[in-house]
């Protein structure tokens, strides 16, 4: 969340002189620039068998010079690989076997920079509404599906990768030509990061608000203010540079989440917000607190009162951009028709997981021994928070009985399940922390209800199947592992939150589950960067430069919690230790 500095606090006493940008060396263009060399990455292996290329158990990339002033990247000390007995112990020396091999990408948020429909004006406010690295972040989301490509097995065991899976946010705002990147970039294709003015940028990096970057322009911006620098030609390389994929060479699946469904990923869909999307005037010259007058922490409690004022918009608050029809907003049912689209198929399979009945949860197999269950925690109506209706929790239950010989009844009993056992993992896109409880949520509810379960509640349900191993997520940007322990230790499971590829630091995951042929289960948690030089003028073409680049400008976001994001080294390359529930279940 950014500080609260209003664009008249910053150009009456913030700005900086011409006679220091003139100190500055000038950077004539993204392809010229000196960039840091980085320092090479050290690691001793636990293992021979461990393979960490492109892992931060090799380097997880660091600021040269921590702060709020600009600074190149290089090669950070590996973060260490930390077994955590929360739940349970392992003895540890019997021969271990890899039942499982995933690929987790969260909240890619492929986007589409200079859409009038983006909220940018608050993002004093709200953190997310702008980043300085975004015109730059498709390249990144291209750089972490070849990584993946190119080191497509677990680091720890080396099984190949069973499937990835992606955690919802998979679009920035809810855009049909974001979801037509997307699928490109994941099923393979070859699009411009471009819409609107083929070829002229008009976001708002380019029409001299200071409240942004701008990079083109010599004139002083808060962003210069932190040491960002002026470069001529930044904008013409990202238009002009073709984004060709070869998409995942595993199978992918798909989880739907809140930038996915709504704009910003916070609005309610009460309004007709399609002319705003594909119009000609972006809201550029305009400050949040213009009109609030004093701060506010939750956008969804003024969210009537920003749209209100917006709609009736003052004249002089707009800018006049190009308009472009292929920016209108999805629905639901076209984010899963989509999909299923033949020209997206991919690796498969055709749908990536999501039914032709338009739901937007369903099981997925992931190996012969376990098996995925994906929950839509979307709001049905927009909104930032997760929900999950009666209907779909009384699914869940169903679904985690069908591949469960015995589980747990509301009282607490042991009962016969309805099947043959499965290790089940749980995949959202909100994890506990995001989840709302709402009314009274009935089986009965119809798709469209507002009443949902608390964390607590789903959290308790999870823990009558002890087949369940983990829940899978996104939504925070940040790494997170939680112990969910219980009385009974085969009914504990573990939470695996998983950063972003748009907010610094950059990182995926690929989780590993193994038996250790104890008793125990191990889930492995490594975390992955894309796979680009730290110094962009050593990348051997644009494309990588550019995601280079992203990376550089991202880790130099100083309304960024970068520390916040990477959470604590428990939370980061892990070995998670767990009852082994097949083996109870056959005792």
């Amino acid at each position: 969340m950014s500080k609260h500095v209003t664009r008249r606090q910053f150009l009456g006493g913030a700005a900086l002189s011409l006679g220091y940008l003139m100190a500055k060396p000038e950077l004539d263009s993204i392809n010229q620039q000196a960039w840091a060399t980085p320092a090479p990455g050290t690691y001793k292996p636990i293992g021979s068998q461990m393979k960490i290329n492109a892992t931060t158990l090799q380097y997880h990339t660091v600021q040269q010079k921590k702060g709020n002033r600009w600074s190149p990247v290089i090669a950070g000390k590996p973060l260490p690989l930390i077994t955590r007995n929360d739940i349970a112990k392992s003895a540890g020396k019997r021969p271990r076997v890899a039942l499982a091999s995933i690929g987790q990408l969260s909240d890619i948020h492929v986007i589409d920079v200079q859409s009038p429909a983006r909220g940018e004006f608050v993002h004093t406010r709200i953190g997310y509404a702008y980043r300085p690295n975004e015109a730059l972040s498709n390249f990144t989301v291209l750089a972490a599906v070849k990584r993946l490509n190119k080191y497509n097995f677990g680091p720890i065991f080396g099984r190949k990768l069973d499937c990835v899976v992606v955690t919802g946010d998979m679009t920035d705002n809810n855009e049909t030509i974001e979801l037509e990147w997307l699928l490109k970039l994941l099923s393979g294709g070859t699009f411009y990061s471009n819409t609107g003015a083929p070829d002229k940028f008009e976001g708002v990096g380019a029409f001299g608000n200071p409240y942004f970057w701008q990079p083109e322009s010599p004139k002083p911006d808060l962003y210069k203010r932190h040491g960002f620098p002026y470069v001529k030609n930044y904008y013409q390389p990202i238009l002009k540079t073709p984004i060709r994929s070869e998409g995942l060479k595993m199978p992918w699946f798909a989880v739907i989440g809140n930038h996915d469904t709504c704009l910003l990923g916070s609005f309610p869909n009460r309004f007709n917000l399609e002319p705003v999307y594909t119009g000609d005037k972006k809201i550029i010259h305009f400050d949040i607190d213009d009109i609030l007058g004093t701060p506010y922490e939750d956008a969804e409690d003024i969210q009537e009162r920003i749209l209100g004022d917006l709609l009736r918009g003052k004249k002089e608050l707009f800018q006049q951009v190009t308009p472009d029809p292929k920016r209108a907003p999805y629905s639901r049912a076209t984010f899963s028709a989509m999909h299923h689209e033949k020209r997206f198929i991919g690796a498969g399979p055709r749908g990536h997981g999501l039914p032709k009945d338009g739901r937007l949860y369903y099981t997925f197999p992931i190996s012969d021994k376990v098996m995925g269950i994906t929950l839509d925690t979307t709001i049905p109506k927009g909104g930032a928070h997760g929900h999950l209706g009666g209907k779909q929790m009384a699914w869940l239950k169903k679904q985690l009985a069908a591949h469960s010989s015995y589980y747990y009844n509301d009282e607490g009993k042991k009962v016969k399940g309805g099947g043959k056992d499965k290790l089940l993992m749980v995949f959202s896109h909100h994890s506990a922390e995001y989840m709302r409880g709402l009314g009274k949520p009935k089986p009965t509810d119809d798709a469209d209800s507002l009443a949902s379960h608390s964390p607590e509640e789903l959290i308790e349900v999870l823990q009558r199947f002890p087949n369940v191993i983990a829940w899978v997520n996104g939504h925070s940007h940040a790494a997170r592992i939680n112990a969910y322990k219980h009385n009974n230790p085969v009914r504990s499971f573990w939470e695996i939150n998983c950063p972003s590829f748009i907010d610094w630091p950059h990182l995926g995951r690929i989780l590993e589950v193994v038996d250790n042929n104890d008793g125990t289960l191990s889930i492995f948690t490594t975390l992955f960067e894309p796979d680009v030089p730290l110094d962009p003028k050593k990348a051997k073409n644009n494309v990588d430069r550019l995601a280079s680049l992203s990376r550089l400008v991202a880790a130099n976001n100083f309304e960024n919690p970068t520390e916040t994001h990477l959470g604590k080294t428990t939370d980061c390359n892990t070995e998670l230790l767990l009852k082994n529930p097949l083996v109870r279940a056959k005792a």
